[in-house]
Protein backbone atom coordinates (compact mmCIF):
# COMPACT_ATOMS: atom_id res chain seq x y z
CA UNK A 1 0.00 0.00 0.00
CA UNK A 2 1.53 3.51 -1.06
CA UNK A 3 1.84 6.01 1.79
CA UNK A 4 -0.04 8.36 -0.19
CA UNK A 5 -3.05 6.36 0.31
CA UNK A 6 -2.72 5.13 3.99
CA UNK A 7 -2.55 8.52 4.72
CA UNK A 8 -6.08 9.13 2.79
CA UNK A 9 -7.35 6.63 4.85
CA UNK A 10 -5.73 6.65 8.45
CA UNK A 11 -8.22 8.83 10.98
CA UNK A 12 -10.70 9.79 8.91
CA UNK A 13 -13.47 8.20 10.99
CA UNK A 14 -11.68 9.48 14.75
CA UNK A 15 -13.09 10.99 17.61
CA UNK A 16 -11.84 14.63 18.67
CA UNK A 17 -9.56 13.92 22.50
CA UNK A 18 -8.17 10.39 22.90
CA UNK A 19 -7.63 9.13 19.58
CA UNK A 20 -7.67 5.33 20.05
CA UNK A 21 -11.24 6.09 21.24
CA UNK A 22 -13.92 3.98 19.39
CA UNK A 23 -11.72 1.52 17.81
CA UNK A 24 -12.45 -1.80 17.96
CA UNK A 25 -10.11 -4.30 16.82
CA UNK A 26 -11.71 -8.23 16.97
CA UNK A 27 -8.59 -10.19 18.32
CA UNK A 28 -9.62 -13.91 17.16
CA UNK A 29 -10.53 -13.94 13.59
CA UNK A 30 -12.15 -17.08 14.35
CA UNK A 31 -14.79 -15.23 16.12
CA UNK A 32 -14.75 -12.16 13.34
CA UNK A 33 -15.57 -15.30 10.67
CA UNK A 34 -18.45 -17.22 12.74
CA UNK A 35 -19.73 -13.37 13.26
CA UNK A 36 -19.66 -12.91 9.28
CA UNK A 37 -21.23 -16.23 8.64
CA UNK A 38 -23.97 -15.87 11.10
CA UNK A 39 -25.09 -12.47 10.06
CA UNK A 40 -25.02 -13.59 6.29
CA UNK A 41 -27.07 -16.57 6.77
CA UNK A 42 -29.99 -14.38 8.57
CA UNK A 43 -29.49 -11.71 5.40
CA UNK A 44 -29.85 -14.87 3.29
CA UNK A 45 -33.23 -15.73 4.62
CA UNK A 46 -35.24 -13.64 3.17
CA UNK A 47 -33.92 -14.33 -0.68
CA UNK A 48 -37.01 -15.97 -2.83
CA UNK A 49 -37.60 -19.69 -2.45
CA UNK A 50 -39.18 -19.66 -5.76
CA UNK A 51 -38.68 -19.94 -9.09
CA UNK A 52 -35.12 -22.32 -11.12
CA UNK A 53 -33.53 -24.01 -8.69
CA UNK A 54 -30.26 -23.32 -10.41
CA UNK A 55 -31.24 -19.56 -10.47
CA UNK A 56 -31.90 -19.47 -7.08
CA UNK A 57 -28.86 -21.47 -6.45
CA UNK A 58 -26.64 -18.84 -8.43
CA UNK A 59 -28.49 -15.62 -7.03
CA UNK A 60 -27.93 -17.26 -3.32
CA UNK A 61 -23.71 -17.92 -3.87
CA UNK A 62 -23.64 -14.54 -5.55
CA UNK A 63 -25.19 -12.84 -2.39
CA UNK A 64 -23.21 -14.38 -0.21
CA UNK A 65 -20.29 -13.13 -1.69
CA UNK A 66 -21.74 -9.60 -1.58
CA UNK A 67 -22.41 -10.02 1.85
CA UNK A 68 -18.71 -10.82 2.51
CA UNK A 69 -17.59 -8.39 0.33
CA UNK A 70 -19.41 -5.54 2.26
CA UNK A 71 -18.92 -7.06 5.65
CA UNK A 72 -14.86 -7.53 5.69
CA UNK A 73 -14.42 -4.19 3.72
CA UNK A 74 -16.83 -2.81 6.05
CA UNK A 75 -14.94 -3.99 9.13
CA UNK A 76 -11.04 -4.07 7.95
CA UNK A 77 -11.53 -0.52 6.47
CA UNK A 78 -13.12 0.44 9.63
CA UNK A 79 -9.69 -0.27 11.93
CA UNK A 80 -7.95 1.52 9.17
CA UNK A 81 -10.07 4.43 9.35
CA UNK A 82 -10.43 4.52 12.98
CA UNK A 83 -6.87 4.39 13.63
CA UNK A 84 -4.94 7.69 14.04
CA UNK A 85 -2.73 8.90 11.42
CA UNK A 86 0.63 8.05 13.82
CA UNK A 87 2.89 10.74 12.29
CA UNK A 88 0.44 13.61 13.42
CA UNK A 89 -1.27 12.42 16.62
CA UNK A 90 0.05 14.08 19.92
CA UNK A 91 3.82 13.17 21.15
CA UNK A 92 2.26 12.47 24.43
CA UNK A 93 -0.26 9.34 22.71
CA UNK A 94 2.96 8.61 20.48
CA UNK A 95 5.42 8.53 22.97
CA UNK A 96 2.98 6.18 25.08
CA UNK A 97 2.20 3.79 21.82
CA UNK A 98 6.34 3.11 21.87
CA UNK A 99 6.42 1.51 25.25
CA UNK A 100 3.99 -1.01 24.16
CA UNK A 101 4.85 -1.53 20.47
CA UNK A 102 6.57 0.92 17.90
CA UNK A 103 4.71 3.29 15.65
CA UNK A 104 6.26 1.24 12.62
CA UNK A 105 5.09 -2.04 13.84
CA UNK A 106 1.46 -0.75 13.85
CA UNK A 107 2.07 0.77 10.61
CA UNK A 108 3.17 -2.08 8.68
CA UNK A 109 0.12 -4.10 10.60
CA UNK A 110 -2.40 -1.71 9.46
CA UNK A 111 -0.64 -2.21 5.87
CA UNK A 112 -0.97 -5.95 5.81
CA UNK A 113 -4.93 -5.26 7.09
CA UNK A 114 -5.18 -3.15 3.73
CA UNK A 115 -3.69 -5.29 1.45
CA UNK A 116 -5.52 -8.09 3.00
CA UNK A 117 -9.14 -6.15 2.29
CA UNK A 118 -7.69 -5.89 -1.36
CA UNK A 119 -6.93 -9.05 -1.95
CA UNK A 120 -10.36 -10.59 -0.76
CA UNK A 121 -11.62 -8.00 -2.83
CA UNK A 122 -9.89 -9.31 -5.91
CA UNK A 123 -10.72 -13.08 -4.81
CA UNK A 124 -14.65 -11.84 -4.65
CA UNK A 125 -14.30 -10.63 -8.08
CA UNK A 126 -12.98 -13.23 -9.38
CA UNK A 127 -15.09 -16.04 -8.08
CA UNK A 128 -18.26 -14.37 -8.89
CA UNK A 129 -17.25 -13.61 -12.34
CA UNK A 130 -16.79 -17.70 -12.59
CA UNK A 131 -20.27 -18.05 -11.06
CA UNK A 132 -22.04 -15.96 -13.59
CA UNK A 133 -20.30 -17.99 -16.02
CA UNK A 134 -21.50 -21.34 -15.16
CA UNK A 135 -24.24 -22.49 -17.86
CA UNK A 136 -25.92 -19.51 -18.09
CA UNK A 137 -28.43 -21.47 -20.51
CA UNK A 138 -28.84 -24.79 -18.95
CA UNK A 139 -32.89 -25.84 -19.87
CA UNK A 140 -35.13 -26.44 -16.49
CA UNK A 141 -35.58 -29.75 -18.28
CA UNK A 142 -31.84 -30.80 -18.24
CA UNK A 143 -31.69 -32.29 -14.73
CA UNK A 144 -28.29 -33.47 -15.00
CA UNK A 145 -27.03 -30.35 -16.80
CA UNK A 146 -28.69 -28.35 -13.96
CA UNK A 147 -27.14 -30.21 -10.99
CA UNK A 148 -23.88 -30.11 -12.55
CA UNK A 149 -23.90 -26.75 -12.60
CA UNK A 150 -25.35 -26.23 -9.28
CA UNK A 151 -22.25 -28.79 -8.34
CA UNK A 152 -19.98 -26.57 -10.29
CA UNK A 153 -21.55 -23.20 -8.39
CA UNK A 154 -21.42 -25.05 -4.81
CA UNK A 155 -17.28 -25.62 -5.27
CA UNK A 156 -16.54 -22.31 -6.41
CA UNK A 157 -18.77 -21.14 -3.86
CA UNK A 158 -16.50 -23.06 -1.19
CA UNK A 159 -13.24 -22.54 -2.58
CA UNK A 160 -13.60 -18.55 -2.57
CA UNK A 161 -14.70 -19.27 1.29
CA UNK A 162 -11.85 -20.98 1.51
CA UNK A 163 -9.48 -18.08 0.73
CA UNK A 164 -11.31 -15.39 2.05
CA UNK A 165 -10.92 -17.29 5.41
CA UNK A 166 -7.69 -18.26 4.83
CA UNK A 167 -6.68 -14.39 4.49
CA UNK A 168 -8.38 -13.09 7.65
CA UNK A 169 -7.09 -16.12 9.67
CA UNK A 170 -3.27 -14.59 8.43
CA UNK A 171 -4.34 -11.69 9.94
CA UNK A 172 -4.38 -13.44 13.81
CA UNK A 173 -0.97 -11.93 15.04
CA UNK A 174 -1.98 -8.39 13.87
CA UNK A 175 -5.57 -8.50 15.09
CA UNK A 176 -4.37 -9.69 18.22
CA UNK A 177 -1.16 -6.78 18.87
CA UNK A 178 -3.62 -3.97 17.63
CA UNK A 179 -6.11 -4.98 20.13
CA UNK A 180 -4.02 -5.26 22.77
CA UNK A 181 -2.07 -1.77 22.06
CA UNK A 182 -5.92 -0.45 21.91
CA UNK A 183 -7.22 -1.67 24.83
CA UNK A 184 -4.26 0.25 26.48
CA UNK A 185 -4.25 3.18 24.63
CA UNK A 186 -8.27 3.56 25.50
CA UNK A 187 -7.35 3.66 29.19
CA UNK A 188 -5.11 7.34 28.84
CA UNK A 189 -7.32 10.10 29.09
CA UNK A 190 -8.22 12.89 27.20
CA UNK A 191 -6.41 14.95 25.53
CA UNK A 192 -6.99 18.38 23.73
CA UNK A 193 -3.94 19.31 21.83
CA UNK A 194 -4.95 23.52 21.13
CA UNK A 195 -4.92 23.92 25.20
CA UNK A 196 -1.93 24.17 26.57
CA UNK A 197 -0.95 21.93 30.01
CA UNK A 198 -0.18 22.52 33.58
CA UNK A 199 2.02 19.04 34.51
CA UNK A 200 1.66 19.03 37.98
CA UNK A 201 4.65 17.16 39.96
CA UNK A 202 5.68 16.05 43.89
CA UNK A 203 6.33 13.73 46.11
CA UNK A 204 4.28 11.11 47.12
CA UNK A 205 0.85 12.23 49.14
CA UNK A 206 1.70 15.61 48.50
CA UNK A 207 -1.65 16.65 47.65
CA UNK A 208 -0.97 16.62 43.43
CA UNK A 209 -4.16 14.85 42.41
CA UNK A 210 -6.60 16.89 45.49
CA UNK A 211 -5.08 19.85 44.03
CA UNK A 212 -5.51 18.73 40.55
CA UNK A 213 -9.69 18.05 41.46
CA UNK A 214 -9.92 21.14 43.58
CA UNK A 215 -9.22 23.87 40.95
CA UNK A 216 -10.60 21.95 37.95
CA UNK A 217 -14.04 23.48 36.69
CA UNK A 218 -14.81 20.29 34.72
CA UNK A 219 -14.90 16.77 34.71
CA UNK A 220 -12.16 15.05 36.06
CA UNK A 221 -10.96 12.25 34.79
CA UNK A 222 -8.87 9.18 36.20
CA UNK A 223 -7.11 7.04 34.15
CA UNK A 224 -4.09 4.36 34.22
CA UNK A 225 -0.41 4.93 33.26
CA UNK A 226 2.16 2.59 32.20
CA UNK A 227 4.49 1.02 34.69
CA UNK A 228 3.06 2.82 37.65
CA UNK A 229 0.15 1.45 40.21
CA UNK A 230 -1.05 4.15 40.48
CA UNK A 231 -3.63 6.53 37.91
CA UNK A 232 -2.79 9.62 36.46
CA UNK A 233 -5.69 12.32 37.12
CA UNK A 234 -6.42 14.70 34.32
CA UNK A 235 -9.00 18.25 34.52
CA UNK A 236 -9.50 21.81 32.87
CA UNK A 237 -8.27 24.65 34.39
CA UNK A 238 -10.78 27.52 33.28
CA UNK A 239 -9.96 31.89 33.67
CA UNK A 240 -13.49 33.46 33.78
CA UNK A 241 -14.94 36.67 34.29
CA UNK A 242 -19.02 37.32 35.08
CA UNK A 243 -19.45 33.79 34.14
CA UNK A 244 -17.38 33.89 30.80
CA UNK A 245 -14.72 31.61 29.81
CA UNK A 246 -11.40 34.10 28.75
CA UNK A 247 -9.24 30.92 29.04
CA UNK A 248 -8.92 27.62 29.05
CA UNK A 249 -5.97 24.80 29.91
CA UNK A 250 -5.74 21.09 30.97
CA UNK A 251 -3.73 20.06 34.55
CA UNK A 252 -2.50 16.63 34.79
CA UNK A 253 -1.47 14.72 38.07
CA UNK A 254 1.69 12.68 37.66
CA UNK A 255 1.61 9.25 39.30
CA UNK A 256 4.86 9.33 41.62
CA UNK A 257 6.66 9.14 38.24
CA UNK A 258 9.55 11.06 39.70
CA UNK A 259 10.25 9.57 42.46
CA UNK A 260 13.71 8.35 41.96
CA UNK A 261 17.18 9.80 39.68
CA UNK A 262 16.35 9.22 35.86
CA UNK A 263 19.60 7.23 35.72
CA UNK A 264 18.77 3.39 35.48
CA UNK A 265 15.43 3.42 34.50
CA UNK A 266 14.53 0.83 31.99
CA UNK A 267 13.74 2.63 29.06
CA UNK A 268 9.77 2.25 28.91
CA UNK A 269 10.01 3.86 32.30
CA UNK A 270 11.59 6.68 30.28
CA UNK A 271 9.08 6.50 27.85
CA UNK A 272 6.51 7.28 30.19
CA UNK A 273 8.18 10.28 31.15
CA UNK A 274 8.84 11.34 27.69
CA UNK A 275 5.18 11.67 27.26
CA UNK A 276 4.64 13.86 30.30
CA UNK A 277 7.56 15.92 29.02
CA UNK A 278 5.79 16.63 26.05
CA UNK A 279 2.65 17.87 27.83
CA UNK A 280 4.16 20.58 30.12
CA UNK A 281 3.82 23.74 29.15
CA UNK A 282 4.00 24.87 32.88
CA UNK A 283 5.04 22.72 35.49
CA UNK A 284 3.65 23.12 39.33
CA UNK A 285 5.89 21.27 42.28
CA UNK A 286 3.92 20.63 45.48
CA UNK A 287 6.47 19.68 48.36
CA UNK A 288 4.49 18.29 51.27
CA UNK A 289 5.01 20.82 54.58
CA UNK A 290 3.20 18.72 56.83
CA UNK A 291 3.81 16.56 59.81
CA UNK A 292 2.99 13.07 58.04
CA UNK A 293 4.88 13.36 55.18
CA UNK A 294 6.14 10.15 53.67
CA UNK A 295 9.78 11.53 52.63
CA UNK A 296 12.14 14.31 54.10
CA UNK A 297 12.58 18.18 53.27
CA UNK A 298 16.22 16.71 51.73
CA UNK A 299 14.15 13.75 49.65
CA UNK A 300 11.66 16.10 48.58
CA UNK A 301 14.29 18.82 47.19
CA UNK A 302 16.35 15.59 45.47
CA UNK A 303 12.63 14.71 44.06
CA UNK A 304 12.88 18.63 42.77
CA UNK A 305 16.41 18.37 41.46
CA UNK A 306 14.68 15.46 39.12
CA UNK A 307 12.02 17.14 37.75
CA UNK A 308 14.01 20.70 36.88
CA UNK A 309 16.97 18.01 35.09
CA UNK A 310 14.29 16.63 33.29
CA UNK A 311 12.33 19.50 32.20
CA UNK A 312 14.99 21.55 31.97
CA UNK A 313 16.06 25.06 33.38
CA UNK A 314 14.25 27.08 30.64
CA UNK A 315 10.38 25.34 31.44
CA UNK A 316 8.38 27.32 34.10
CA UNK A 317 8.36 25.84 37.42
CA UNK A 318 6.48 27.05 40.22
CA UNK A 319 7.46 26.18 43.36
CA UNK A 320 4.55 25.62 46.67
CA UNK A 321 4.30 23.69 50.04
CA UNK A 322 1.41 21.99 50.83
CA UNK A 323 -0.56 20.99 53.53
CA UNK A 324 0.42 23.90 55.97
CA UNK A 325 -2.85 23.30 57.71
CA UNK A 326 -1.11 20.76 59.51
CA UNK A 327 2.68 21.69 59.21
CA UNK A 328 5.48 20.76 60.54
CA UNK A 329 7.52 23.73 60.55
CA UNK A 330 10.84 22.47 60.97
CA UNK A 331 10.64 21.15 57.51
CA UNK A 332 8.90 23.96 55.85
CA UNK A 333 11.71 26.18 57.42
CA UNK A 334 14.39 23.49 55.53
CA UNK A 335 12.85 23.66 52.47
CA UNK A 336 12.72 27.32 52.10
CA UNK A 337 15.76 27.88 52.74
CA UNK A 338 17.40 25.34 50.23
CA UNK A 339 15.49 26.60 47.94
CA UNK A 340 16.45 30.14 48.57
CA UNK A 341 19.95 29.04 48.55
CA UNK A 342 20.30 26.59 45.57
CA UNK A 343 17.24 28.48 43.55
CA UNK A 344 17.30 31.59 44.32
CA UNK A 345 13.52 31.30 44.87
CA UNK A 346 10.79 31.20 47.45
CA UNK A 347 7.83 28.65 47.25
CA UNK A 348 4.02 29.47 48.25
CA UNK A 349 2.66 28.28 51.12
CA UNK A 350 -0.59 26.44 50.69
CA UNK A 351 -3.63 24.31 51.98
CA UNK A 352 -5.65 22.73 49.41
CA UNK A 353 -8.14 21.32 51.96
CA UNK A 354 -8.30 24.87 53.71
CA UNK A 355 -7.71 26.07 50.15
CA UNK A 356 -5.20 28.51 51.33
CA UNK A 357 -3.48 30.60 48.38
CA UNK A 358 -4.93 28.71 45.77
CA UNK A 359 -5.64 32.24 43.87
CA UNK A 360 -2.20 32.91 44.26
CA UNK A 361 -0.51 29.68 42.19
CA UNK A 362 -3.56 29.78 40.06
CA UNK A 363 -2.59 33.59 39.35
CA UNK A 364 0.83 32.25 38.57
CA UNK A 365 -0.41 29.50 35.99
CA UNK A 366 -2.07 31.91 33.88
CA UNK A 367 0.76 34.39 33.75
CA UNK A 368 3.39 31.78 33.15
CA UNK A 369 1.17 30.26 30.10
CA UNK A 370 0.68 33.43 29.10
CA UNK A 371 4.33 34.16 28.47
Amino acid sequence: MSNDKIKDLLGTEVRKGNPFRGIYVNPNPQELIKLALSRMDKQLRSLPTKGLLLSRVKKRALNKLDFLEAFFKKYLLSIIKKMPYLDTIHPFYRSIINIWSSVDDIKIELAKIYGAYKLILRFIDRYKEKIRHISPRVDYRDTKGQKKAIKEIRKIETECFGRIFSVIKSLKKEFRHLSDIVIKMKKLPDLDPSLPVVVVVGPPNAGKSSFVKLVSNARVEIASYPFTTKNITFGHLEKQENKLVLKRAQIVDTPGLFDKPLEGRKKEELLALNAIKYLANVVLFLFDGSSMAVMSPEEQLNVLSVVISFFGKNRAIILAINKVDIPKEEAIQKIKLELDRRYNTKPILISVKEQKNIDKIIELIWADLSK
